[in-house]
């Protein structure tokens, strides 16, 4: 939490899991996407991009990154691609404890990146529900 009492949260680029570096710019824009979705709720204190991406294929432990930024949630995540299809996996992270408070993966087809991206978690209400929840019963 900041002294604001708003919960604040860093989205860390996503993992590419797949040995194809052309996939990079898929995670990194993923992870941009649920980070501009955070933004949307005044009630969190969301670190910009361009300070989050700084940890970017870094090994770095969630609560030194935490201390880093000044927040107290972590987001982080990872995307793989086999074929045709598409499995985002992403949890939330509180780094004063080191506790794993929300994870999900989902699974679609990679058919148009454009339209992956758009139905991407960052803007799915499934996404956000138990992460609202848990930060409403938090503060």
């Amino acid at each position: 939490m900041l002294a604001s009492g708003k919960p604040s949260i860093a989205v860390m680029a996503f993992d590419n899991l797949n040995d194809n570096p052309s996939q990079n710019d898929l995670s990194d824009g993923l992870s941009e996407n649920i980070l501009t979705a955070f933004s949307r709720f005044s009630d969190f204190f969301v670190v910009a991009r361009n300070l989050t991406f700084l940890y970017k294929d870094k090994p770095a432990d969630a609560q030194q990154v935490a201390r880093e930024l000044g927040v107290r949630y972590i987001v982080e995540g990872s995307v793989q691609v086999a074929g045709e299809r598409l499995r985002v996996t992403s949890q939330l992270i509180d780094a004063t404890t080191g506790q794993n408070i929300w994870a999900d993966s989902y699974n679609r087809d990679l058919q148009d990146i454009f339209s992956v991206q758009t139905r991407s978690p960052g803007r799915s209400h499934r996404f956000f529900r138990p992460i609202l929840i848990w930060l409403n019963t938090a503060v």
